[in-house]
Order: C-alpha cells, then sequence, then structure tokens
C-alpha cells in the first residue's frame, strides 16, 4: 500500500454507491505548510468538464480536466507566496454576472473575487 502525505491530492473514482477507491497516486502534489490543501472543483475552462483548484502556500493552482481522470499540470492562477500564513480558503461560483464560474478567495486580507475570463484565465 503507498503512503501518501497530508499535502498529497487524490483523485477519487466511485466504483459503486457503497465504494470507492483511490488513485493509485496523487494528481498533483500541494505545498501545504501546515495543513491540507484547500480544494475545490467546478468547470473553471467551459469545457463541460470540472476542473480542479487547490490552495497552497504559494497561490491557487488551476488542474485542467483533460477527460477520462487526467488532468494537467497545475497553472498557478493567484500568487499567494506573500502570505505568512500559509494558503487561502477558496470556493466557486458565478458572482460576476456573466456566466462563468468565478473564484471566490478568502485570506488574511479578506475576501477576493476572481473574475473567469475564459479558458482558464482569471483577473483580480
Amino acid at each position: 500500500m503507498q503512503k501518501l502525505a497530508i499535502s498529497d491530492i487524490l483523485l477519487i473514482i466511485a466504483i459503486s454507491a457503497a465504494a470507492c477507491t483511490p488513485a493509485p497516486s496523487p494528481i498533483a502534489t500541494a505545498n501545504a505548510l501546515f495543513s491540507h490543501p484547500f480544494v475545490a472543483a467546478g468547470d473553471l475552462t467551459g469545457d463541460g468538464r470540472n476542473d480542479i483548484i487547490f490552495a497552497d502556500s504559494k497561490g491557487l493552482n488551476l488542474l485542467v480536466n483533460l477527460g477520462n481522470g487526467n488532468f494537467s499540470e497545475g497553472k498557478v492562477v493567484y500568487d499567494n507566496s506573500n502570505s505568512l500564513f500559509g494558503q487561502p480558503t477558496i470556493a466557486i461560483s458565478e458572482v460576476t454576472g456573466d456566466h462563468l464560474p468565478d473564484i471566490i478567495i478568502g485570506d488574511k486580507n479578506g475576501v477576493l473575487i476572481l473574475k473567469n475570463l475564459g479558458g482558464g484565465n482569471f483577473k483580480n
């Protein structure tokens, strides 16, 4: 059995309503200093597949869903490297009125909205 660090992000594949089997290895490794990474899922690229965003001590990383349980390498969409207190909390919801799901961040500076520009690009 493979040992996994608390900062590893796993993709769980549902086999039936009663059982889940973890994927053989993490799909990404987070740089979480003192706790687990915060994770959210939603279609952030507009292709109909739920992507994964996770927050660690360096910022927000987007894993684009390529289909069939495969994801892209992490792309930093928000740099949080200046934060002294770890990773921000995150949520995904459409809040700017353009029908694209945005990313809402809570960190030591307050609440911030990253507006979805489409195609996995965001601006604050």
